[in-house]
């Protein structure tokens, strides 16, 4: 059986208008059940519905929203305390004991029993050069407060301590220059010491300047009566072999040595 032509006055359509045509007509209530599609008054609900709905950020907190579009928030700048001035007669006694002591103590909370530093002094300031090939750098904070101790240069006992506040030297401070030709100055053994600066600059070394913070501990006459014992600094320093054999060593004899 041939199939069936189109209809007496109907115009024949190809395939795909007719496709195109049947995807653009609504489908009968009938039709969208059969194929299980909303209805289309169903559909118009939804789309309403679709349209409605609050974008997803919306749902969220109005404070995470405006935090997000903030971006992380950066850090806030502490500025350090400024150095508090001594009075006349404290300033001129920690002067002259910096001046005359090589090596001082500087201790804080974390560090009761205290370090020692070998410093140059620029009156009122005390300069410390740590960092690799120099000593050990403390990492002390930017503004942090420390106390420092002084011994006395005749007997080695303590003669005065003072408060400082902590801050570090960069090179494009303006008392650089001046805190590194003193540095190169009190450095032993130090190689190629015009260079020296520029090296400390590039090669991760710190400068900690030490700045009065217009208080004194200790001093002549008010000098505490405990005995400041403290236990020695952790460290890995270990003796790896046995006592080095000695020339000319003492027998049992005990006959005195020629």
């Amino acid at each position: 059986m041939g199939a069936q032509g189109p209809a007496d006055g109907e115009e024949h359509k190809p395939f795909i208008d007719q496709v195109f045509e049947d995807q653009a007509r609504e489908l009968s209530p009938e039709e969208a059940a059969e194929l299980g599609l909303p209805l289309p008054d169903e559909a118009d609900d939804l789309d309403e519905l679709e349209e409605v709905d609050p974008p997803a950020e919306s749902l969220l907190p109005a404070d995470s929203v405006v935090a997000e579009s903030a971006g992380p928030a950066e850090p806030e700048v502490v500025e350090p305390p400024p150095p508090v001035e001594l009075a006349d007669d404290d300033r001129a006694l920690v002067d002259e004991a910096m001046k005359k002591s090589g090596l001082i103590w500087v201790t804080t909370p974390a560090m009761p029993s205290g370090r020692a530093f070998w410093h140059a002094w620029l009156a009122p300031t005390a300069y410390l050069l740590t960092g690799p090939g120099e000593q050990p750098d403390p990492d002390w904070p930017e503004g942090s407060s420390v106390s420092v101790l002084v011994r006395s240069k005749d007997n080695a006992h303590r003669l005065v301590s003072w408060d400082a506040i902590i801050t570090r030297v960069d090179p494009a401070d303006d008392d650089w220059d001046a805190a590194t030709a003193a540095l190169v100055a009190g450095r032993l053994n130090l190689r190629e010491s015009q260079t020296a600066p520029a090296r400390w600059a590039e090669g991760g070394a710190l400068v900690y300047r030490l700045q009065p913070a217009g208080t004194l501990g200790e001093r002549p006459g008010t000098y505490s009566d405990a005995s400041h014992r403290e236990a020695p600094v952790p460290t890995t320093a270990t003796t790896v072999t046995g006592k080095p054999w000695v020339l000319h060593k003492r027998g049992h004899s005990g006959r005195p040595l020629s």
